[in-house]
């Protein structure tokens, strides 16, 4: 039934699987933990300093998950749709 309907939803947009062979994008088939973040995330920067802690950062990433494979920075995301 789940296969049946991946099918189905696949063919519904014209999916074909081509996308997956682009060089540009071959990174995506070894980052399997990519944490979401933003460029004022108080982990990474410093207010008080006004420094990016990238190296304090990327430690409690080690701590919690042992580490990542990519990251997501995201630093427009509460100005969308202003």
């Amino acid at each position: 039934k789940a296969r049946r309907f991946r099918t189905n939803c696949l063919a519904s947009v014209g999916y074909n699987a081509s996308a997956r062979a682009w060089s540009e994008v071959a990174w995506t088939r070894t980052t399997f933990v990519q944490p979401q973040m933003h460029a004022y995330d108080r982990e990474f920067y410093d207010v008080d300093t006004k420094k990016y802690t990238v190296d304090s950062w990327l430690d409690g990433l080690e701590e919690r998950y042992g580490g990542i494979d990519s990251a997501l920075v995201w630093p427009t995301y509460t100005n969308i749709g202003i």
